[in-house]
């Protein structure tokens, strides 16, 4: 193996790819960089097993070659060196590529390519998905994912596929979130439970160089998204998600309609005093009288540092409440919405209560009510 590319094209890649590589000192392969040179291009790939990444690069390949190489120590290097163009060549005999560039001469052990995990290969696509959109539904669906391993099946997102529809949900048994996507092309049913942590590397690597995003079936129990820059792999859970719509409100008796970004404001200032109560803020939601504009209270107590309130001008349609949510929520669900109003839906005070951004459909979070105190 012989070629030249670039190192800040390089080291870009290397911090892509990276996010794959195993912490655990199970196989020492697992900690490795593949390096492989095709004719015109250069593939770099990692896993752990459950996550496979694959970037490739452009360069000028004298010799194509493949070799196996440290992870951690190839990164380093690359990142210590100037932003210039770097050679890279192989000696297949011993395992040893030879990089230089700058003045500077390096020589990196490595192991045979052959020992790297076999890559998860698609096939035909089931579909392609608008890469903009599914980027920006992604921190929609996965704030609701659960992290905790003793749940699996919370732990992923459930995408559905029907009746040119994908349905995006997540739970972690405090929060619900729902987003629709249309999708004209999608010929058969989908059920697919997608680790969330593999979305939001998913998330990462959607940079905008891409229009449209395939998605594919690579074997039992996989799932592959790929655009000509990159390759992305995961092991789907082998688990059962729970029957979400029960969960969602059929009814609502206040609907209040509020400015997002006020709201959000106004719930990072309650944060500060809600840190020692679980995060809990209350909110008394409070009509307009005689054509004035309605208003909710934000608040949050601490016995040690004090209280805050702030009022937020809002529509209120329907009648008067209080009722409390963990703010940290609803603060990460606001963060998310694109629209410049938020609708908040409540019934009860001991009831779910709704949020969705104002003049779309597909979208909605379910929060959990917390007890006031």
């Amino acid at each position: 193996m012989e070629l030249t590319l670039s190192q800040p094209d390089l080291a870009r890649l290397l911090a892509l790819v990276g996010r794959a590589v195993s912490t655990r000192n199970v196989l020492p392969i697992l900690s490795h960089f593949l390096l492989v040179a095709h004719a015109d291009r250069v593939q770099i790939a990692a896993t752990d097993l459950e996550l496979s990444l694959t970037g490739w690069l452009d360069a000028d390949i004298t010799q194509p070659g493949a070799l196996a190489i440290p992870a951690r120590t190839f990164t380093e290097l690359v990142n210590a060196l100037p932003k210039d163009t770097l050679r890279l060549s192989l000696n297949p005999l011993t395992q040893i590529l030879s990089v230089r560039g700058a003045g500077s001469h390096t020589q990196l052990k490595g192991m045979d390519a052959q020992e790297f995990p076999p890559l998860p290969q698609g096939t035909t696509p089931v579909l392609k998905l608008p890469a903009a959109e599914l980027k920006a539904l992604l921190p929609q669906v996965t704030l609701a994912a659960s992290t905790d391993e003793a749940r699996p099946a919370l732990t992923g997102v459930l995408v559905n596929g029907q009746e040119s529809t994908l349905t995006f949900a997540a739970a972690d048994g405090y929060r619900l979130t729902e987003r629709k996507l249309t999708c004209p092309a999608l010929r058969q049913e989908l059920s697919l439970l997608i680790p969330a942590r593999a979305l939001h590397e998913l998330g990462r690597l959607l940079n905008g160089s891409a229009e449209t995003i395939e998605l594919l079936i690579s074997g039992p129990g996989q799932v592959l998204f790929r655009t000509p820059q990159f390759e992305l792999a995961t092991q789907l859970l082998d688990a059962s998600f729970p029957d979400y719509a029960q969960v969602i409100p059929t009814q609502t008796r206040t609907t209040t309609l509020l400015p997002t970004a006020e709201f959000l404001k106004a719930c990072k200032q309650a944060a500060i005093f809600a840190r020692e109560s679980a995060h809990t803020a209350r909110l008394n939601i409070i009509p307009g009288r005689a054509g004035e504009p309605g208003e909710v209270k934000i608040s949050a107590q601490d016995d040690e540092t004090g209280s805050h309130e702030t009022c937020v001008e809002a529509v209120v349609a329907g009648e008067p409440l209080q009722i409390a949510f963990n703010v940290r929520y609803l603060r990460e669900v606001l963060e998310v919405i694109p629209t410049p109003q938020v609708v908040l839906e409540t019934n009860h005070p001991n009831t779910p209560g709704v949020v969705r951004p104002h003049g779309e459909t597909g979208y909605l979070c379910v929060l959990m009510p917390m007890h006031a105190g």
